[in-house]
């Protein structure tokens, strides 16, 4: 199907593992080959981006809700859900204040929800002790943000014909950069015994490049490296500068050489910076673990069909179908769920 396209072998195979491997898994993980089918579907739709970033989603969403009445809390977190007679009755937060609410939705983890803030309600007790026996994830990605005076370019990029990869198309928000699939089987491994992959697969953006306002100045781009199977712990930890840097060395190798003296400012994200700043358990970002015939089939129902035993009670975001990006769709979803069904007349 791919082949199709008349795309050389070593980018078929990134079609192939890359769905994968943005979850976790290494490309031989049964039941992964769907995560080809993203890329089938991107030549059908596409992939669209918000003006001004990503955070222009949620910044568009917060001021809808407002306009419509909606009062909006930030800067407090959840600490649990409050229930009575098998519905729900609102949030309690950690500072002690409490939200009442006749209909609650939640987009954090779901295992976060089910394990840690159902406890003790009957109604949910055969959910929490099935995914309480499921161990809890580990972060898996990194993220390297650097503002850059030049455009990284790619050897393999440029010599790609014109007939396949018009020149006005070299630079473009997201590059897959991937190894071959054995090396990715062995970067999963490496994973989960404490070690980065290396080579690393990475995922090339350059947002500035399709939305000029994200650009720091007007003589710079905002570049970023999505690194994947970078496990929470390594030996060493994650203090040693050295080891982000060697991704954009990596990156350098594969294009222009100096891509690095162009870098004027740079950051890194590892998991254990997302836990400690984001409050993401061991760094995890939670992903709907199914594919499109597990939701068909409802396999872990809570998470495709968006309702709980609890009345009232609903999930929504990344960890639920069809999974992450800031596109709403799970959201979209949820919402239709909650207008079709009237909390009262809730069923499981």
């Amino acid at each position: 199907m791919l082949g199709s396209f008349g795309l050389p072998p070593w980018l078929i195979a990134a079609a192939h593992t890359n769905g994968p491997a943005v979850w976790g898994l290494a490309p031989d993980a049964p039941g992964s080959g769907l995560g080809a089918l993203g890329f089938a579907l991107r030549h059908l739709i596409g992939v669209a981006r918000p003006a001004g970033g990503s955070g222009a989603l949620p910044a568009a969403l917060a001021a809808c809700a407002r306009q419509h009445g909606a009062q909006l809390i930030t800067g407090a977190r959840v600490a649990g859900v409050q229930i009575r007679d098998g519905r729900v009755r609102g949030v309690r937060l950690a500072d002690g204040r409490s939200v009442r609410a006749p209909t609650v939705v939640t987009a954090t983890d779901p295992r976060t929800v089910l394990v840690d803030w159902l406890d003790g309600v009957p109604a949910a007790a055969r959910l929490r002790v099935r995914w309480a026996a499921v161990p809890a994830a580990d972060g898996y990605e990194s993220k390297l943000d650097a503002v850059s005076s030049a455009l990284p370019g790619l050897r393999a990029l440029e010599r790609l014909p014109v007939d396949v990869l018009p020149a006005d198309t070299r630079h473009v928000p997201t590059v897959l950069v991937s190894p071959t699939p054995a090396e990715q089987v062995s970067a999963a491994a490496a994973r989960h015994a404490g070690r980065v992959s290396d080579p690393p697969m990475l995922l090339l953006n350059v947002p500035s490049v399709l939305d000029p306002t994200l650009r720091p100045t007007p003589d710079t781009h905002l570049l970023s490296l999505e690194v994947l199977w970078t496990p929470y712990q390594v030996a060493g930890g994650w203090d040693d500068q050295s080891r982000p840097w060697s991704w954009l060395r990596r990156l350098a190798s594969l294009g222009d050489p100096g891509l690095l003296a162009a870098v004027r400012d740079w950051r890194v994200m590892t998991p254990p910076d997302y836990e400690r700043e984001f409050t993401m358990a061991r760094g995890y970002a939670p992903s709907f673990p199914g594919g499109a015939v597990a939701a068909l089939l409802g396999r872990q129902r809570e998470l495709s069909r968006y309702r709980t035993p609890v009345a009232g009670l609903y999930l929504t975001g990344a960890g639920t179908f069809p999974g992450a990006g800031v596109w709403g769709a799970s959201g979209r979803n949820t919402a239709a769920v909650i207008l079709a069904r009237r909390p009262d007349r809730l069923t499981w």
